[in-house]
């Protein structure tokens, strides 16, 4: 099975003023009995520069899934493949990922089962600041966005500074990989009696460069008088192990069932990077650590990392259906506390009774179920 959407776009504008409207509100703000107008004509700026329609532009965006799916007597099969592609509608914002999903189970005898989950996916993102849209109501439209030798113009201090130049110098790119999914084996035994252990994994790496040029946009503020680069990755191990057995049974109006458990649980993240001066060229395949100064060099390092195993025991009883008891019993040990205080024991007992099915409330029309509740 294939699926496919492809679409556009279309940035919605503000509604902003044009460079006449503007001058001629600077005007009335500013002027006073004798002081002279900032802006003489507002009328001959006319239209002047859209901001909104400079930053902006309509985009595309796909999204293609491809599928297989298979099922045999002893076995199930799915995979999937999607593609999902973003430009965006402002540059240096694109968003691409791609996924790869395997769902299959196999009937190894008429009593075990084997299966897996699992999903993979990779991305890469470009990390545009959500400031341009809050820059677009504060810069001028009297300024237009490049001089007359197709430089980035100084738009002023009175403002946020030229945000298309701001677009152009930015250069902050993550990519990510992961797989999340679980392996399980069960096995049915002894005719009421079920074993399931279960496998399940959560990892993710990334990686984030962030490239700032040396520039200034004119003879004004906006400038970076040293490149710099930053590098960071990080990563994320999630583990859980799960073993359970389970009886189940019925005889005449009798429902039970017995659950006992051993369960573990680790749970890593590590961020490392650093941070580089004056590169000695901007080319992007130089953008590496080395490439920068020793002076004033930074780095960083951190990483946590916890873990828990439990006990469990649960056992539910029910009478026909109207009269139900469940107890619990939960034995916890994590390493988030002292050695002193790590294991901890959790009991707990509920009681329920189906009201609705006793004979005596059988010709009542207008109540189709009450339960009463009790837990401790």
């Amino acid at each position: 099975q294939v699926n496919f959407f492809e679409g556009i776009q279309s940035p919605q504008p503000f509604d902003l003023v044009n460079a006449s409207q503007y001058a001629q509100l600077i005007n009335e703000g500013e002027i006073g009995e004798d002081d002279p107008a900032p802006y003489p004509d507002p009328e001959s700026l006319g239209e002047g520069t859209d901001w909104f329609d400079e930053v902006t532009k309509v985009s595309s965006i796909r999204d293609y899934q491809a599928s297989f799916s298979q099922k045999t007597e002893n076995s199930n099969y799915y995979v999937s493949f999607g593609l999902h592609n973003n430009p965006g509608i402002v540059d240096k914002s694109e968003f691409n990922r791609y996924t790869l999903r395997l769902n299959n189970q196999y009937g190894l005898t008429d009593n075990i089962t084997i299966g897996h989950n699992l999903s993979f996916f990779s991305s890469q993102k470009e990390n545009l600041s959500d400031n341009v849209f809050n820059w677009l109501y504060r810069v001028k439209p009297t300024v237009s966005v490049y001089d007359e030798n197709g430089e980035f113009n100084d738009v002023g201090v009175d403002s946020n500074g030229n945000i298309v130049a701001n677009i152009f110098y930015t250069n902050d790119e993550t990519r990510t990989s992961g797989i999340l999914g679980n392996a399980f084996l069960n096995i049915d035994f002894f005719k009421n009696f079920t074993f399931r252990s279960s496998i399940g994994i959560d990892t993710y790496r990334s990686e984030n460069t962030v490239f700032n040029p040396e520039y200034q946009v004119g003879q004004g503020v906006q400038r970076n008088d040293l490149s710099n680069l930053t590098k960071s990755w990080d990563k994320r191990e999630n583990w859980l192990w799960e073993n359970t057995v389970t009886y189940q049974n019925s005889f005449k109006d009798h429902n039970i069932s017995l659950l006992a458990g051993y369960t573990s649980q680790e749970n890593q993240y590590e961020m490392l990077g650093g941070r580089r001066n004056s590169l000695f060229s901007e080319e992007e395949y130089l953008w590496f650590l080395d490439a920068g100064s020793t002076e004033g060099l930074t780095n960083f390092n951190y990483a946590t990392s916890n873990a828990i195993v439990s006990l469990l025991f649960r056992a539910n009883y029910s009478y026909r259906g109207k009269y139900i008891f469940t107890g619990t019993l939960r034995s916890d040990s994590s390493s988030r506390f002292s050695e002193e205080n790590r294991t901890g024991t959790f009991p707990s007992v509920a009681a329920a009774w189906r009201v609705s099915d006793e004979p005596f409330l059988q010709d009542v029309d207008w109540l189709s179920n009450l339960k009463i509740r009790g837990s401790w």
